[in-house]
């Protein structure tokens, strides 16, 4: 029995990609003899190239060995694979490109894991970098995110699609699949994917440091200008205290008001609230302190103890006074002498150039108004404190009961009165801050319906403060009460549905003995009420 002849079939990746219809147009050329070939003469692999005769230079001997025996046109067994050995059933080109493109994209997929395996091998030592010293210095972010996009790309446009060769002659698709199975391409291609996904984490968390790096070159250089911007004034302006007081739910501003006047004319003492005192200061031409209904008091440059002391003074106008005063404290001062010589100078200004940084309010004018702008907002902020407060506090005292229903599926702890005072109680809360929220926090004040000249700074004032943010957050905040209400309720309806049931249980009991005892003692036995 004659031993087939062995010949060598090889793929070979030396680029990233090839032009193929460049190196097609020589080949012709050079077929043609319009130019030189050398090693590519007629003769030599310009023949190979060829599709229609592909290889037949080094199939002369076997084609008169196997001519008579297996013509090229059947296939009896089909072609095989074996111990890296390809026995093939016809001459036919199609059958080898079958084979070609598989070995292709096989070898194509061993520069591509060999590549990343360089990548993780050059790149592992940075974890361990990260954790030591928490700085990357050596690779930037553009370099590892053109990494990973071109395998990414590589990857989904030639290892996982068949080739287009298949679409008008699919007769050895089925070789070209069994040969990627024996390759094991697609296996390969999946690890190569997870070890990407590895790649691609480690880009995540350069991305982040680089970030985060860049961040704080930003911050110092920002420092340092304001530093050369501090160094570089000499008249440094003088700070004043500015600060909000939330003392109860809400001030009778009608009834203060008719107080300060009465005290004003001299009808009443006023003690610290004296014609010569705080009076004076509510004027709007030098205004020094606002109050709203919401039971807010802003004071403008007044030391800590005349804050007090005024706070004290207004306390008989408060409803629902707070355990506990809340405070927003920051610091304010009026830009250039130069611009504003007098506190006689009441015109406009750009209320957009006020400005608001490291909680000191840079003032651009005299004017009551844009005082009063500010003092709205931080009014707003300083109430809001109490209410996250309250939540807060809510939230903490009521965060064992998810956990006691998961563990015992009742709140044993609670009495049935207990748990109704409970739900009164969040509901309260619930329902108070839903209203204050609703009516206070996110509408602008009636004062810019008529005076809607520092708006904007109103506006500048609320998001330094972050009280949009803060007001989302509290709502969410309060949605978690409301879900412990609902758990709540339906824990109590479940407890008032039982012991129902067990009122009826026992009713039913009490029947049935009853029912006995006549029936069983009283007639049958003792023969009472027997005609």
């Amino acid at each position: 029995m004659g031993v087939p002849k062995l010949l060598r079939v090889s793929a070979y990746c030396t680029c990233d990609a090839i032009s193929l219809f460049k190196l097609l147009k020589w080949l012709e050329r050079v077929e043609t003899g319009q130019l030189p070939g050398g090693e590519l003469n007629p003769n030599g692999w310009t023949h190979k190239m060829h599709m229609g005769a592909i290889h037949s230079s080094c199939m002369s001997e076997e084609r008169e060995e196997y001519v008579h025996a297996e013509p090229f046109h059947r296939t009896i067994h089909g072609p095989s694979v074996i111990n890296d050995s390809i026995t093939l059933s016809s001459f036919r080109s199609s059958e080898k490109i079958a084979i070609s493109f598989a070995m292709a994209q096989s070898s194509k997929l061993d520069v591509f894991e060999q590549r990343v395996d360089e990548t993780i091998q050059e790149t592992r030592h940075i974890p361990q970098t990260l954790a030591e010293t928490g700085e990357i210095k050596k690779y930037s972010q553009k370099d590892i995110s053109q990494l990973i996009g071109r395998f990414d790309i590589n990857l989904n446009s030639d290892m996982l699609d068949d080739p287009d060769f298949f679409w008008d002659d699919d007769e050895y698709q089925p070789l070209y699949k069994k040969m990627m199975k024996y390759l094991d391409v697609d296996n390969r291609v999946h690890i190569l994917n997870t070890r990407l996904d590895i790649l691609r984490e480690l880009l995540d968390v350069l991305s982040q440091q680089l970030a985060r790096q860049h961040d704080t070159k930003l911050e110092w250089i920002v420092i340092w200008l304001i530093v050369a911007e501090v160094v570089r004034s000499m008249d440094v302006p003088q700070l004043l205290r500015v600060a909000a007081y939330c003392t109860c739910e809400s001030l009778a501003l009608f009834k203060l008001l008719r107080w300060l006047k009465r005290i004003q004319t001299g009808q009443l003492p006023g003690g610290e609230l004296s014609p010569n005192g705080w009076s004076h200061k509510m004027y709007m031409g030098v205004i020094h302190s606002s109050s709203t209904r919401t039971g807010c008091t802003v004071f403008w440059g007044l030391t800590q103890a005349e804050e007090a002391a005024h706070c004290q003074a207004i306390h008989a106008f408060s409803n629902g006074a707070l355990k506990r005063v809340d405070v927003e404290e920051m610091e304010f001062c009026y830009g250039d002498s130069n611009m504003y010589p007098s506190l006689d100078t009441i015109c406009a200004h750009d209320a957009g150039a006020c400005r608001v940084a490291n909680d000191v309010v840079t003032l651009t004018s005299f004017r009551a108004s844009e005082k009063i702008a500010i003092s709205f907002a931080m009014a707003q902020s300083c109430k809001l404190d109490v209410f996250e407060e309250r939540v807060e506090e809510t939230i903490q005292t009521t965060r064992h009961i998810p956990q006691t229903l998961a563990d015992t599926g009742e709140i044993n702890m609670y009495s049935q009165t207990d748990i109704s005072k409970l739900i009164g109680r969040l509901f309260m809360e619930v329902w108070r801050s839903d209203i204050n929220l609703n009516s206070d926090m996110l509408d602008d004040p009636d004062f810019f319906w008529d005076d809607d000249e520092y708006q904007p700074l109103y506006k500048k004032m609320i998001k330094y403060l972050d009280v949009d943010k803060r007001v989302h957050i509290l709502n969410t905040r309060l949605d978690v009460l409301r879900e412990l209400l609902d758990v709540l309720g339906e824990q109590l309806a479940r407890q008032h549905d039982t012991n129902l049931e067990w009122i009826v249980i026992w009713v039913i009991v009490a029947a049935v003995f009853v029912k006995i005892f006549w029936n069983i003692l009283v007639k049958d036995l003792m023969g009472l009420f027997c005609h």
